[in-house]
């Protein structure tokens, strides 16, 4: 007996369609979605997926079909995708004249100090911060439909405002790992943004000559921004922080040395991850071979998500990550022996 409710069933298919990058196929559905038995035979979950297409499109939500490349046999099939546009409603858009109004109304509530009005001025902070505020100078900032683990209200606010005003940041930052040391960085901030329930800055990093992303709970603002009547740098026009958000992977937030990582993949598995990771802005593959090269500027989550394969996923290259890689091994191996004496 499926104890999944129906409606807790379709949130899954919905969250699952939404979060690919191609279009799946039933059987990856039936794999992958809870709700879905994949001991029963294809035809039960078959029409239990159309039952469930037909109720979504009741709801307007509407599955669409595609063809795609089985995972396994190669051989084209149908895929099902969910279009996000069609998903989410449209973005407020406030006009110039709303725009001011709001701003002029977060000013009065910081300008009064009163704790009454701080869940207020949080949440004005948040609106008239967001990616598509109209006014001069907002910052573009995007914000998840999930709760955060630390608000940090205290600096949150003054990294908006830096946004803002586009004021270079002076900071000491503590990566992860209880071993490395903070270390002093001057950063152009580009945007906010939640993930996993933490917020995030983004931005250029003058040490790394390079975009990177901090974790706010490990900043400590070493100076605090003051007003100028120029700004100290310019965000690209072209630039989107929820684009930059969406099609980037775990590795790809962080604030090391940039690595190239050359990785192969069995051939079963090369499909499943190239579904995943394909569609990633930095990502390189050779089919042919079942390699990709990836990106990684956070070496912990990339090894923590080849680990996760197994013997399914092989580092060619660099060596140093290899032996992390080993490393890493290495440990678990040592807290298993430990834990299971």
């Amino acid at each position: 007996m499926n104890r999944v409710p129906a409606e807790e069933r379709l949130l899954n298919l919905s969250a699952f369609l939404l979060s690919r990058k191609s279009p799946a196929t039933l059987k990856e559905i039936i794999n992958a979605v809870d709700g879905y038995a994949p001991s029963k035979d294809h035809h039960t979950n078959r029409r239990m997926f159309l039952r469930d297409k037909k109720e979504l499109s009741s709801l307007g939500i509407e599955i669409k079909t595609a063809k795609t490349s089985d995972p396994v046999e190669g051989n084209a099939v149908d895929g099902y995708t969910i279009d996000p546009d069609d998903f989410y409603l449209p973005r407020i858009q406030f006009t110039p004249e709303e725009a001011l109004a709001l701003k002029r109304l977060r000013r009065r509530i910081a300008d009064t100090g009163r704790s009454p009005f701080k869940h207020l001025d949080w949440a004005l902070m948040k609106l008239t911060s967001s990616d598509d505020f109209s006014g001069d100078q907002s910052a573009p900032m995007l914000i998840q439909l999930e709760g955060t683990r630390r608000e940090r209200a205290d600096i949150t606010g003054k990294l908006i405002d830096a946004v803002a005003a586009r004021r270079t940041l002076h900071i000491a930052y503590r990566p992860p790992g209880g071993s490395k040391k903070k270390t002093k960085r001057e950063v152009d901030p580009y945007g906010l943004f939640v993930r996993n329930g933490f917020w995030y800055l983004y931005a250029y990093c003058r040490l790394r000559k390079g975009l990177r992303t901090f974790r706010v709970d490990r900043m400590t603002l070493l100076k605090e921004p003051q007003p100028a009547a120029e700004p100290d740098y310019e965000i690209p026009a072209d630039f989107s922080l929820a684009a930059q958000v969406s099609r980037n992977a775990p590795w790809e937030f962080g604030d090391e040395e940039e690595t190239v990582a050359t990785v192969e993949f069995h051939p079963d598995t090369y499909w499943r991850v190239r579904n995943a990771w394909g569609g990633l802005a930095s990502a390189r593959l050779d089919e042919a071979a079942c390699v990709m090269e990836l990106r990684s500027v956070n070496d912990d989550a990339l090894v923590c998500r080849l680990l996760g394969l197994g013997e399914n996923a092989w580092v060619i290259a660099p060596p140093e990550l290899r032996e992390k890689m080993k490393s890493t091994l290495e440990e678990i191996a040592a807290d298993a022996a430990k834990y299971c004496r």
